[in-house]
């Protein structure tokens, strides 16, 4: 139980963090001249690091139903995990602006 849970948090922190970075991106853009927007998401290739701690979660997750941990919490962590890696990669400042 203590490692779906882990999972989950890392799972969150994830999602919180990738929300974060892409929302000061979304207020960067804004105010960026026409130049700097032309190549804008390629500048900020660092936001995609805050995955491995999504994949860290996933992992952390699967170990955790190898340890036949309670299913319903392995589900939900696997499931938040998932979430926060295909977060990390999409563009989410785009829809901001």
């Amino acid at each position: 139980m203590k490692l779906s849970l882990l999972a989950i948090l890392l799972g969150l922190i994830c999602i919180t963090a990738t929300v974060i970075i892409n929302y000061n991106m979304s207020i960067e853009y804004n105010t960026a001249g026409g130049k700097t927007q032309a190549l804008f998401g390629l500048k900020h290739i660092e936001r995609y690091y805050v995955g491995i701690i999504g994949l860290f979660g996933l992992s952390t997750s699967l170990y955790a139903m190898n340890r036949k941990e309670k299913k319903s919490l392995v589900i939900i962590a696997i499931l938040i995990s998932l979430i926060s890696i295909i977060i990390t990669f999409l563009e989410l400042w785009r829809w901001m602006i």
